[in-house]
């Protein structure tokens, strides 16, 4: 006797499912156990399970990758990695804005693209996890920043905090360009 309920996604329709055949045969309605297998992409929890590799992704992170398919980054999208840690070894390296730092400011700035930005926006954008709206958002950020705009990468950080998927997937570069952006403006870089 099978207690336990699995929740699996099944694209077709739903089917009537007897219980009395379920419990007795491991059928589910016309369909056998084996007929949920994965297939282009569709989440199974039993799959996910059994070492498939799937690793019990959701029918949203499926889409989500999919749409991102459609909207990839751009080709040079690695460029975003040197870009953003030129900016922050500017100020780093900058004595006399160093010295205008409080000490939290100058640690937090010699840092955090080594210890947060690197490793996490390598794999955003390397691995392709990083959807074109977020690194889009990140290129006005960063021109933002450059132009000395800092309400509006102020603006730019609210709007993809609110987008609960998008801050999901990028929260750690996000929190840390909120820090950077009141610094920036503390400090007018």
């Amino acid at each position: 006797n099978n207690s336990h309920v699995h929740n699996e996604a099944i694209t077709s329709p739903p089917m009537a499912i007897d219980d009395n055949e379920c419990a007795s045969t491991g059928n589910i309605g016309n369909r056998s156990h084996s007929d949920l297998a994965l297939s282009d992409g569709d989440y199974s929890a039993s799959v996910a399970s059994s070492g498939s590799g799937f690793h019990g992704e959701t029918r949203t992170s499926i889409l989500s990758r999919s749409q991102q398919n459609l909207n990839p980054l751009p080709v040079n999208a690695m460029d975003m990695l040197s870009r953003v840690q030129n900016y922050l070894e500017q100020i780093a390296l900058n004595e006399q804005l160093l010295q205008r730092m409080s000490d939290s400011d100058q640690a937090f700035v010699c840092h955090v693209w080594n210890e947060k930005l690197k490793d996490t926006l390598t794999d955003l954008i390397q691995n392709e996890k990083m959807s074109r709206n977020a690194y889009d958002t990140l290129t006005a950020i960063m021109a933002a920043l450059q132009a000395q705009k800092y309400d509006l990468a102020n603006k730019k950080i609210m709007q993809i905090s609110k987008q609960k998927q998008q801050f999901k997937i990028n929260k750690m570069w996000i929190i840390n360009f909120k820090s950077i952006v009141r610094m920036a403006k503390r400090y007018n870089i």
